[in-house]
């Protein structure tokens, strides 16, 4: 049997309020604690992305800085090239300053010394001549050379990434 107690409207209107404050407790706290783990999960998330961020610029830091290296030594390798080539252009050069001048075409001398076929050598050039041809010689050597490495550094870079896109998680 039911207290008559329990039924006076004052009672119920107090266990109605009573039980819509703890309801209302309850809300505000489980939904602060829902919040709260809302925000641990993102900040949890948002650290895993900040540091597959920071792994990923790390490799590609590494990797450029191999790169960087390689590049550095071809560079080093170039000049001792650039040196060397540079030196034997000075060695022809110097050779080539034993020749006599070019004469003037306009000599009938001049025109009757050449040969058939005995200038094709280049051994019968003359010491402007012979300056023209070794400089542009020596000019067709270092372009080469600089389009090689280019080749070269471009390859490897494109090496490079592919090795990084394949190595990506």
């Amino acid at each position: 049997m039911i207290p008559l107690s329990i039924l006076n409207p004052w009672v119920l209107l107090g266990l109605l309020v009573g039980f819509s404050a703890v309801g209302g407790l309850g809300y505000v706290a489980g939904s602060e604690r829902g919040a709260e783990g809302v925000q641990v999960r993102w900040d949890r998330a948002e650290l895993k992305r900040t540091q597959d961020g920071l792994r990923e610029a790390e490799r590609v830091r590494e990797s450029s800085d191999q790169l960087q290296a390689k590049a550095d030594e071809e560079r080093k390798t170039n000049a001792a090239l650039l040196t060397d080539i540079n030196r034997r252009l000075q060695l022809v050069h110097g050779e080539l300053s034993k020749r006599p001048q070019r004469p003037d075409v306009s000599a009938p001398a001049a025109v009757a010394g050449l040969g058939a076929g005995g200038w094709a050598t280049g051994a019968g050039l003359y010491r402007d001549d012979g300056l023209f041809l070794a400089g542009k010689a020596a000019l067709w050597q270092q372009i080469r050379m600089q389009r090689d490495t280019c080749y070269r550094q471009y390859e490897k870079a494109q090496f490079a990434l592919e090795a990084l896109k394949k190595e990506k998680p």
